[in-house]
């Protein structure tokens, strides 16, 4: 239910208010910040929902009421224009993390024509769009082998000459949300950034945690009493905590700003 947070109500969404969707995602990274991660990606591109036209959003996020998304808003595909409102999509997209539970995947891409010229968009610049789909169409190129993090499996992403209906895709730039509401006055990009850092606050809140744990039993070489017994290291931990507390405060009091204006 956490990535379903932030679709729409008439979807089955929750809708909530941004400030309470970060702390679903910063309580799970606290607990593992690869599900806390994941957990935000599919929340935050969850808000696309509301951007999507609503046909198109009612075909993927309205299917039923935790259907998840995840992919890659960077433009390193090519989606070329067929007419029939049709587009025929290609491309790989780095760090698609969470791609093993999604439903749906999106990943930007340039317009071309079948010429292979980009398309303008009213503003007259290279027109790019967000291309939702389902996941069975798109290839995982395994390659994630790292220590932090491991659990995202943030694998590249693959789609070739995959047809997506023009319903299932949004831009950023130019389209504008069929819902009216606070939630969906904030970026999309930047709720992705909002909920990156609320990932970053869960695992800082864990690493505070375990510090303070060991210092309980940790004895270092040359000493006879633990770690919490030392005036120095319970400094340092204070410094710790006072850091982790001013970043929460920050974020949460500018997001309750951002709120009421919206």
């Amino acid at each position: 239910g956490a990535v379903a947070r932030l679709a729409p109500t008439e979807l089955g969404g929750g809708q909530v208010p941004v400030a309470d969707a970060l702390r679903t995602i910063e309580w799970v990274a606290r607990r593992s910040g690869s599900v806390g991660w994941c957990v935000m990606i599919g929340a935050t591109t969850g808000v696309l929902s509301a951007w999507l036209p609503r046909e198109g959003a009612e075909d993927s996020y309205g299917a039923y009421p935790h259907v998840v998304t995840g992919g890659a808003y960077a433009p390193s595909g090519l989606a070329e224009a067929l007419g029939g409102g049709l587009q025929r999509v290609s491309g790989r997209w780095e760090w698609g993390s969470g791609r093993q539970p999604c439903d749906w995947l999106l990943g930007g891409a340039r317009v071309v024509d079948p010429a292979g010229e980009p398309v303008l968009d009213a503003a007259g610049l290279p027109s790019m769009r967000l291309c939702f789909a389902p996941a069975a169409q798109v290839s995982v190129i395994d390659h994630w082998d790292v220590l932090g993090m491991r659990g995202t499996g943030s694998h590249d992403l693959l789609m070739e000459a995959g047809e997506v209906p023009e319903r299932h895709t949004v831009s950023r730039v130019t389209d504008r949300p069929w819902v009216d509401a606070p939630l969906y006055r904030f970026p999309p990009f930047g709720l992705l950034a909002l909920g990156i850092a609320a990932v970053r606050l869960g695992v800082g809140r864990a690493a505070l945690d375990a510090v303070a744990e060991l210092m309980g039993s940790k004895v270092p070489m040359g000493s006879r009493r633990p770690l919490a017994d030392r005036g120095a290291a319970r400094g340092e931990l204070a410094r710790a905590e006072a850091t982790v507390r001013a970043a929460r405060a920050v974020l949460f009091d500018e997001v309750d700003r951002a709120w009421v204006a919206a």
